[in-house]
C-alpha cells in the first residue's frame, strides 16, 4: 500500500468518525428525553459528564471505563520499563 492511499484511508475515516458523532448529536438534539455520557482526556486526567435520565449510570460507566483505561496504560508502561532495562 502506497504512502497515497494509507493517507487517504486515514482521512476517509476521520471524516466518517466526524460524520457520525455529527448525526449522533443532531439526533440527540431533536429528540426529548435523551440521555447520554462522555469522557474526555485532558493529559492524564479523565473528565466525566453526563446528562438525562439515566446520567448517573452513564457517568459512573464512563469512570469505570477510563479507571480501565488508566490502569491498562500504567501496566503497558511497566512492562515497557522492564524490557527497556533487560534491552540494556
Amino acid at each position: 500500500m502506497s504512502y497515497s492511499v494509507g493517507l487517504a484511508l486515514v482521512v476517509a475515516g476521520v471524516a466518517l468518525v466526524f460524520i457520525g458523532a455529527l448525526m449522533m448529536v443532531l439526533g440527540a438534539l431533536t429528540t426529548p428525553g435523551t440521555s447520554g455520557g462522555l469522557v474526555v482526556f485532558v493529559g492524564p486526567i479523565p473528565v466525566v459528564a453526563s446528562w438525562g435520565e439515566q446520567g448517573p449510570i452513564l457517568a459512573a460507566l464512563g469512570v469505570i471505563i477510563a479507571v480501565a483505561m488508566m490502569v491498562a496504560v500504567y501496566i503497558m508502561l511497566l512492562r515497557w520499563v522492564r524490557v527497556g532495562r533487560a534491552v540494556q
